[in-house]
């Protein structure tokens, strides 16, 4: 299983990803490295001509390929990257609330939110999806497929 977070997620100035989820089945510094070295190989024309959308087209068979020896991938990343990727077992994760009977995305909470999942996956270990539902913060509760919390 292998989770995909944001890089900004669960860092501070004091500890470095790699410290704070060492021994752990996150990863980063390979990935970023795989990404330098693609990066490398291309011209600076290929680079000028890149805009969001062509680069999700661009790293979507590279990444794609990469990812395909995972069996599970817990998806926290924006939408927009995780467009630039495929894999058949994708558990993507939202956070949400339900506000005047309205689903809508938790916004800058969602963010609070998803800090304290990733810190609660790190200090379990956690190696399958059937270790989700254990988590709570702040009245967000696990449906199943995204974690809720109703402000009433």
């Amino acid at each position: 299983m292998l989770i995909l977070i944001p890089p900004s997620e669960g860092k501070s100035s004091k500890n470095s990803s790699n410290t704070k989820f060492k021994d752990t089945n996150f990863i980063f510094e390979n990935e970023v490295k795989a990404i330098q070295k693609q990066l490398s190989n291309c011209n600076d024309a290929e680079l000028l001509k890149m805009n969001s959308l062509s680069l999700t087209k661009f790293w979507l068979p590279i990444l794609t390929k990469y990812l395909s020896k995972e069996d599970i991938i817990i998806d926290l990343l924006p939408q927009i990257h995780s467009k630039s990727y495929s894999h058949e077992n994708i558990f993507r994760i939202d956070f949400k609330i339900i506000k005047d009977g309205k689903l809508k995305s938790a916004g800058h909470m969602g963010k609070v939110v998803k800090g304290q999942f990733i810190k609660f996956l790190c200090e379990i270990q956690a190696k399958g999806l059937d270790e989700l539902d254990k988590f709570t913060f702040d009245n967000y509760k696990w449906d199943g497929k995204n974690f809720i919390k109703t402000i009433t």
